[in-house]
């Protein structure tokens, strides 16, 4: 099964790649409206509009100056919504509720409010995957399940070959996924460092 379905991965990118197919740009339109939704219904009055619109909204920064003081000063990955913002939503939720599709239609909502970035459809993916494993008692290796949701997140929108932010993100759950299979027995200290 496995082989199959990295068989079928490998054709569809290739045939994504030659027909340059982006189920992205057909979403774009929705993507873009939900953002608008999202931005336009945070509070005007806010002090903080900007940090507020970054953090729940996923904008980007539009003064230069307050975007190189987050660089520099480490904080910018606090306004950069990833798939980090979609796990904590999730983590939640389930607190909230034990129903797997409320928490992931919360969750497909959220992705289309901060318009659809690469890390974020990379986590969807992610959380779409482990639930249908979950409910069919599959197990797959977790470095595995990595390397399918990055080539479905890639089939997803063929130009991600190139998304810095994507890289990052598809490395973040990699060093993760590292530190929890090979590293286990080690402390909590040595994993987080």
């Amino acid at each position: 099964m496995c082989m199959v379905l990295l068989s079928v991965l490998i054709i569809s990118l290739l045939i994504i790649s030659l027909f340059r197919f982006s189920v992205h740009e057909i979403l774009a339109p929705v993507a873009k409206t939900a953002h608008l939704f999202c931005l336009n219904n945070l509070p005007d009055s806010s002090l903080s509009i900007a940090e507020l619109k970054a953090l729940v909204c996923a904008e980007n920064f539009t003064n230069l100056s307050d975007s190189q003081f987050y660089i520099s000063s480490g904080l910018i990955h606090l306004f950069v919504v990833s798939g980090a913002h979609l796990v904590l939503i999730e983590n939640l939720l389930n607190k909230i509720t034990s129903s797997r599709f409320l928490v992931f239609i919360v969750l497909i909502i959220y992705g289309f409010a901060c318009g659809l970035n690469a890390p974020i459809v990379r986590c969807l993916i992610a959380f779409t995957l482990n639930l249908y494993l979950i409910e069919k008692n599959i197990h797959w290796p977790a470095h595995f399940k990595l390397l399918i949701i990055g080539s479905i997140s890639l089939s997803f929108n063929y130009n991600w070959i190139t998304s810095l932010s994507l890289q990052m993100s598809w490395i973040a759950n990699f060093l993760v996924v590292l530190g929890n299979n090979f590293f286990k027995d080690n402390s909590s200290f040595f994993k987080q460092s």
